[in-house]
């Protein structure tokens, strides 16, 4: 047996990871939080639009997909190198305070030139996920191809009107939509 057929690098003893929500510059809906507790623990690889990396500083609460975004706390190594690193879980105390580092997970990293690998266990709880990136995004639910802004294009303050008849009392909501561009009537 050829000792490189354990390597992590080789395509074949890693899984991709291709969730952009991963990202710390997303922020999820509540409805749609990741967790890792059933990630299979292994070599993992980040490939992204949101980026392919795991931050080396704490990432905030509420992003990365999730309620308590795991980081990784160590540097990435030389090429070829591996790296023995702890990954933080930032959570939000009791106190209201952040701490970055409440609880930590062992990682490995690899660095194979063109990208890194990662090993990575399941998380103890739901509310553990793994970060990637730092790349700002839609939602996990509109194609990466699409920037922000043709999804949702920035819309005008609403006019409210209040409606009052005898024994009713209604709101208008009216917004001036941005016009299409309709080149039928030429």
């Amino acid at each position: 047996m050829n000792c490189d057929d354990d390597d992590p690098c080789i395509r074949a003893n890693h899984r991709l990871l291709n969730d952009p929500d991963r990202s710390t510059g997303y922020s999820p809906l509540l409805d749609h939080v990741r967790c890792d507790d059933k990630l299979i623990d292994g070599w993992y690889r980040f490939n992204s639009s949101a980026g392919s990396t795991m931050p080396t500083s704490c990432a905030d609460i509420m992003t990365c997909g999730t309620i308590s975004p795991i980081w990784m706390n160590g540097s990435i190594p030389s090429d070829g190198e591996t790296n023995q690193v702890m990954g933080c879980g930032t959570f939000l105390g009791s106190d209201s305070s952040i701490d970055c580092c409440l609880r930590q997970f062992p990682i490995e990293v690899k660095n194979c030139s063109d990208y890194l690998v990662y090993k990575l266990k399941p998380t103890p709880t739901c509310e553990y996920a793994y970060c990637a990136g730092d790349r700002a995004i839609c939602s996990p639910d509109i194609p990466e191809s699409l920037p922000c802004s043709e999804v949702a294009p920035q819309v005008q303050t609403p006019f409210l009107t209040w409606i009052q008849n005898e024994d009713d009392l209604l709101l208008q909501c009216q917004l001036d939509k941005p016009q299409a561009n309709d080149d039928t009537d030429k």
